[in-house]
């Protein structure tokens, strides 16, 4: 189903889905966050993911994502930025290249996850020549 804006332009309604969570009780892994069931909806094959923000935080970033994407009838893309997930910054997507750690009940994920790459203080992401932050915000 695709909606129009006030403004005129088309855009699909933002699915149902979950955001899980992961904190390492042991504090050898940062916080990560995915979403289950993005991708069983029309128009959305992947999934999103976050990654070195606490729980609450990453649950508003990667719902904020998946609206702006659908919403602007974006396909994501490596390099892909989003400049309405949070205030006053982009975010930037890069595909995950090991989904094994979002199984969903022991099922492996069915299509490709997108981390959602939040800046630091300068407009540098993680994976830029000079990003100095590797272990806050690691590239999953």
């Amino acid at each position: 189903m695709t909606l129009l804006n006030v403004d005129g332009r088309a855009h699909k309604p933002a699915p149902d889905f979950n955001v899980v969570a992961v904190h390492d009780m042991d504090g050898n892994e940062p916080f990560y966050a995915y979403t289950v069931g993005l991708a069983r909806h029309p128009g959305r094959a992947y999934e999103l993911a976050c990654a070195g923000v606490a729980g609450p935080l990453a649950q508003v970033i990667i719902r904020r994502a998946a609206e702006q994407l659908g919403r602007d009838l974006l396909e994501p893309a490596e390099g892909l930025e989003l400049e309405r997930v949070v205030n006053g910054d982009l975010v930037r997507l890069h595909r995950v290249r090991d989904t094994s750690r979002f199984s969903s009940n022991g099922a492996a994920p069915t299509g490709p996850f997108w981390q959602i790459l939040l800046p630091d203080a300068f407009g540098r992401f993680p994976g830029d020549r000079l990003y100095p932050h590797d272990d806050a915000q690691p590239l999953l």
